[in-house]
Formats: C-alpha cells, structure tokens, sequence
C-alpha cells in the first residue's frame, strides 16, 4: 500500500522537481541533483515514510516514535552507503520518464531491509 500511495507519487513528483529545480544546461547538472537527492530528498522521504508505515499498521505514534528514531538512523546512514551509486546512474544515465521505474526496482529490496531493521 505504502508504494501505491506513497512511494511512488513521492518519486514521481520529485524526479519532476528535480529537472525543474536542476536544469540539463546548468554546470555539474548530475552532482547538483545527486546533492538534492541524498541529503533533502532521501532523510525525508524515509523519516515520513516510516512512518506511512507504522500507521497503515496502526500502530501507536508514541509507542513507535522511539522504534522509528532508531530505525531512521540506520535507514538514513545505510541508504546514503548503498543507494548513493544507484542514484547517480539512475540521475545520470536513465531518462526522466524511467527515473522512477529504476527507483521502485531498487525501492524492493531496500524495503526488505527496511523490514528486517523494523522487525528487530
């Protein structure tokens, strides 16, 4: 549900903003989108969507609040470890129109960790 609702909507939007915001005909187009990416983009789309989770498991905010913190932390540091090379190809090399395909693709298996590190 999160991705039909959430993820992919977010994505869609932001990959908009992105081509908006960051122009093809201005220097270092592919780093300054990168930049946008891993450290506005991602710590919110994960903060929110963690929580987009715990809610469609209608959880409590204030028994899960601290739970979601901690998950977060390893979320965010594990993301831009593992996820930053994915984004530059998909920034650099995939054409807009695919951008979000290419991050749902990869969105599979960082929910599965996401599961694991929630479930622990």
């Amino acid at each position: 549900m999160t991705g039909f609702f959430f993820v992919g909507p977010v994505m869609h939007h932001f990959y908009r903003f992105l081509e908006k915001a960051v122009p093809s005909s201005s220097s270092r187009v592919t780093m300054k989108r990168l930049l946008i990416d891993r450290f506005l983009y991602t710590p919110l789309f994960l903060i929110v969507y963690l929580y987009c989770v715990s809610v469609f498991e209608s959880r409590s905010f204030d028994l899960d609040h601290q739970r979601i913190l901690g998950v977060y932390k390893i979320a965010v540091k594990m993301n831009w470890k593992a996820l930053t090379i994915v984004q530059y190809i998909n920034i650099k090399y995939v054409p807009q129109e695919y951008r979000v395909l290419v991050g749902n693709v990869i969105s599979l298996a960082w929910n599965c960790f996401i599961a694991m590190k929630r479930k622990t």
